[in-house]
């Protein structure tokens, strides 16, 4: 009895945090039934996103047209038309198809997400906009054609990959691929996004070829995720210095200029739980 109270006291809270709260309300109630809520249609004016239990979807349709837009302009800063965006951890696909929009039909997206539900929703996403966008169900990894497993969580933008299938509920079994199998026949990457909940140091090892096309990095880094914590984070420190890269911090809430920042040593890398990171090759 008292646990349906508590979720919806703490609906109502959650709701009071968003820009549109009643929306937001409404959002988190309808999205129950996703063959309804999928008939909302959000427009982001450059690209559209259906109503689905993604988190990601329901604080769109609550917060309105901010949401997420320092990340955008971000994306924004770097990526012209005819570039190639590659996208690993592309949840529902939102940054993938503003990143379209911005490449446009000279450019190239890669959009790879591992968790099977919400590779259901990213393709939905795409075939709603008639985005010519490439979307792959595998777990970015440090090699290919092996098999690894994700959680499955109701809240999808923090599913992350386990040991095996008895480490999380509900863990899917995913096949793995490298970015440079992947991606082998790109010559020049312009921006590689990496948002993988700690997963980051294993798909990069599996991207040494990939790493010399790649000009800049926009990376998620959870040192506290991360498989063997400290270590894999000064892991990837160690390599985007070998490969030539500077890096930054992004400091998403107080809307700082990454440009206006002074690099990353490495005594600052890993030191908070997660690292917002852009990273731009020196040559």
């Amino acid at each position: 009895m008292l646990a349906p109270i508590r979720k919806l006291y703490s609906l109502i809270a959650d709701a009071k945090k968003a820009k549109h709260p009643l929306r937001y309300f409404f959002a988190r109630i309808i999205v129950k039934n996703e063959r309804l809520s999928r008939n909302i249609i959000i427009n982001r004016n450059s690209y559209l996103i259906r109503l689905s239990q993604s988190n990601i979807a329901v604080n769109f349709f609550g917060n309105g047209q901010k949401e997420r837009l320092e990340e955008e302009n971000i994306i924004r800063q770097i990526l012209r038309s005819g570039d190639t965006y590659v996208d690993v951890g592309a949840n529902i696909g939102t940054l993938s198809l503003f990143s379209k929009s911005l490449v446009g039909s000279l450019g190239r997206v890669y959009a790879i997400e591992a968790n099977k539900t919400t590779f259901f929703r990213l393709k939905d996403n795409i075939e709603l906009n008639n985005a010519d966008i490439k979307i792959y169900n595998f777990i970015v990894s440090s090699d290919s054609n092996n098999q690894a497993y994700i959680t499955n969580m109701s809240a999808d933008d923090c599913n992350y990959v386990v040991e095996d299938d008895s480490s999380a509920q509900n863990s899917q079994a995913i096949k793995t691929i490298t970015l440079d199998k992947l991606l082998e026949k790109e010559s020049s990457i312009r921006l590689l996004k990496i948002d993988i909940e700690g997963y980051e140091y294993e798909a990069l090892l599996g991207a040494q070829d990939t790493l010399k096309k790649v000009k800049n990095i926009y990376l998620e880094h959870h040192t506290d995720m991360a498989r063997n914590g400290m270590e894999d984070t000064l892991g990837i420190y160690a390599m985007l210095k070998r490969y030539d890269f500077q890096i930054f911090p992004i400091d998403l809430l107080n809307k700082v200029d990454y440009r206006r920042t002074n690099e990353v040593e490495k005594s600052q890398f890993g030191r908070l739980n997660c690292d917002y990171l852009i990273t731009v090759k020196n040559n």
